[in-house]
């Protein structure tokens, strides 16, 4: 399998960005790390080699990218896990900047059609727990979404369903 080490240096936060590129052709698939880790974190826990059939098969490419957490409300230590609403590690803020890392902010206010065909061009999919604290919002994330014309599906699995073998399992359902 083709493993495409990059590197670049961004101005904007003043350092160097780091990602893994997996495959050479496929539907690309823009992973993240978990709050606090790296972009190399796919590749730690198993998941590349678990996906390599399909990567090898030509059917996805990976783009592991890395984490901007240490300059984000994430350094605060907190892991907002599948959250929406930013607004509770910001202390209660919805406006000014706030709002656009407030997607159940901001997505209800989107009527500007630049933003919203790109996105109604998308398939979305939220996966989450049933006992994710975080659930609820899940839910509102994907009717907002429906609402706008976003084809997003919600799917609800059994328990907390929030770490990696967990995930694995949600791979081979939704890729």
């Amino acid at each position: 399998m083709k493993r495409d080490y990059r590197k670049w240096h961004s101005p904007v936060l003043g350092r160097d960005m780091e990602l893994l590129v997996f495959g050479e052709g496929g539907t690309p698939v823009l992973v993240f790390p978990t709050s606090m880790g790296r972009f190399f974190q796919w590749e730690d826990f198993g998941m590349i080699a678990h996906l390599a059939p399909r990567i090898d098969a030509g059917w996805l490419q990976l783009w592991c990218v890395d984490s901007v957490d240490s300059e984000s409300f994430y350094d605060k230590k907190k892991s907002p896990s599948g959250a929406y609403d930013a607004a509770r590690w910001l202390g209660g803020s919805r406006e000014g900047e706030a709002y656009y890392v407030n997607p159940l902010t901001f997505l209800p206010n989107l009527n500007d059609e630049r933003y919203l065909e790109p996105l109604r061009a998308t398939e979305i999919v939220i996966a989450t727990g049933r006992d994710d604290p975080n659930a609820e919002e899940s839910r509102r994330m994907a009717k907002v979404l429906q609402d706008k014309g976003v084809p997003a599906s919600l799917h609800v699995w059994d328990g907390w369903s929030h770490d990696w073998p967990y995930w694995k399992e949600m791979v081979d359902v939704f890729l």
